[in-house]
């Protein structure tokens, strides 16, 4: 259920669902993220933070909505099983 994500057409084709990754370096001081991937283009996936309630340091990091990560940053990205 918790499918991993591993190439740029994985990322295109999950556009909307429910993600989990990490990153190799922080994104504003955070390297774990949980939210819905709304968007692929160009290297870079767009989180929305708000469709997932925020835990531990992403809760003290989230000043906006949205993330924006390089795809290159990505250590390792899952699916969310959305029940």
């Amino acid at each position: 259920m918790e499918r991993k994500l591993f190439r740029p057409e994985d990322f295109t084709r999950f556009q909307g669902s429910l993600v989990k990754l990490q990153t190799f370096t922080p994104v504003n001081k955070n390297r774990q993220w949980q939210g819905r991937l709304t968007r692929f283009s160009d290297g870079v996936l767009t989180i929305d933070l708000s469709a997932v309630k925020q835990k531990g340091k992403a809760k003290k990091a989230v000043t906006e909505s949205t993330v924006d990560i390089a795809l290159a940053n990505v250590e390792k990205a899952n699916l969310v099983a959305e029940i």
